[in-house]
């Protein structure tokens, strides 16, 4: 088995969020990339391909990215009631497991009109 202490230098995140490989936020990142090209459906395949992995291998900071991802591929779809509650509850799972740095750019990402309808408080 892999040491998440060697993901993350100094040792926390990985361990708290019981994520080894990082395969799962991959996908998550690759959601967002391909929101940022216009590519909706593909941004979405991606975030459930990560989310359906971190669930099933109960890895909390993948499923929280991907929670993420989805709630931005609900907003640029003008979902926006969905894409409050996957945000919300992305960033309370990022808090929770004290990834702090994922927290923080995942508070960054949010637009600013939702970041003060969703009442998030700031890390």
């Amino acid at each position: 088995m892999h040491d998440p202490r060697r993901l993350w230098p100094g040792g926390g995140v990985a361990e708290k969020a019981h994520t080894a490989n990082l395969v799962d936020c991959a996908h998550a990142f690759k959601s967002l990339a391909f929101l940022q090209l216009g590519r909706h459906a593909e941004a979405a395949e991606a975030a459930r391909a990560g989310l359906e992995m971190a669930q099933a291998r109960g890895l909390k900071l993948g499923r929280a990215l991907c929670t993420e991802a989805l709630g931005h591929v609900a907003l640029a779809q003008g979902e926006a009631d969905t894409a409050r509650r996957l945000l919300s509850e992305a960033i309370a799972e990022l808090d929770a497991i004290e990834a702090r740095p994922f927290a923080a750019m995942a508070r960054r990402r949010l637009p600013h009109d939702l970041k003060e309808a969703l009442e998030i408080p700031a890390m």
